[in-house]
């Protein structure tokens, strides 16, 4: 069997934090067998300085040779490495030195219990920071009152919990779910749909990593207070934006891919793909009723 671990990191412009997250993925207690960065044509010298400071055999560094944006980049850099276990890391975060042990271990007590052909999927919380390393809150999952261990994939379709930063891989599960759609959505919310769907996923509630936020992240913080008016204020911001469709569209092309009969949620997932002929009021209306009727579905 490979169990060659690979760290797949995805730059842009991150010459000023790339290199306190490569030494904290060197420091791991459990090391990993390659570092694989994929730079998505930074202006900056992100590239000179990692390929001057890492000579290192672990670390390999690749260019897109156009601008691909995160999605394309990190299917890329995936695309490259050897590894059986594959995790994604940001190029501003930096690791807990137990992160590869726990999530590994975590990973091979699923292997036991499902086979090592088993698409599998683990996650963690995470200690959120601003750039200057001042701890704004101790778990990532608790600020936003959301985990991806709480919820089921017609709650996942409609609204992403993963994390790709605190994502471990199999390579059952990137057989089957790439190459990634090409519809907006983030690489991590189409991971966790395909696990959630035809693979297992296992969460590790302790934080294995600092989570960094900043004016330059991708991707924002919401708390709990926030999540709730969210949440109450949900079917009226899909009114506004049209969401529910994004969503639909999501959940067509994986229909297309994969087909949704014989699953779980077959008879829900069904009823949201009906709503895309409907009008914007009546997908907004019908959500709403089906959130209401069917609420063990979507928590």
């Amino acid at each position: 069997m490979n169990n060659t671990i690979s760290v797949v990191i995805a730059t842009y412009n991150g010459s000023a934090t790339i290199c306190k997250q490569i030494d904290s993925i060197l420091n791991q207690c459990v090391k990993c067998d390659e570092i694989i960065i994929c730079d998505d044509c930074s202006t900056d010298d992100t590239v000179a300085v990692v390929t001057q400071k890492y000579s290192d055999e672990s670390v390999h560094v690749f260019v897109n040779n156009v601008n691909l944006g995160v999605i394309k980049t990190f299917e890329n850099g995936i695309n490259k490495a050897r590894g059986n276990y594959i995790f994604l890391a940001d190029q501003d975060d930096y690791w807990i030195e137990t992160k590869i042990q726990v999530q590994l271990a975590k990973m091979k007590e699923m292997e036991f219990l499902y086979g090592i052909d088993k698409p599998m999927l683990v996650v963690h919380d995470a200690i959120i920071v601003d750039g200057n390393e001042n701890v704004i809150a101790n778990s990532l999952w608790e600020l936003s009152g959301a985990s991806p261990g709480n919820t089921n994939l017609p709650s996942t379709i409609l609204r992403n919990t993963y994390t790709g930063c605190m994502m471990l891989l199999n390579r059952p599960l990137l057989n089957i779910s790439l190459p990634f759609p090409e519809l907006g959505i983030y690489h991590d919310h189409w991971l966790g749909i395909v696990a959630q769907s035809y693979g297992k996923i296992a969460t590790v509630e302790q934080p294995l990593m600092y989570y960094v936020r900043h004016g330059e992240n991708a991707t924002n913080v919401i708390s709990k207070s926030h999540f709730l008016i969210r949440l109450i204020k949900f079917p009226l911001n899909l009114f506004k934006s049209d969401m529910l469709l994004e969503s639909i569209t999501v959940l067509e092309f994986f229909d297309q891919r994969y087909g949704i009969r014989n699953t779980k949620y077959e008879f829900i997932l069904q009823k949201l793909l009906n709503l895309k002929s409907k009008s914007v009021f009546r997908r907004r209306l019908m959500l709403k009723l089906y959130r209401l009727y069917y609420y063990r579905v979507f928590v």
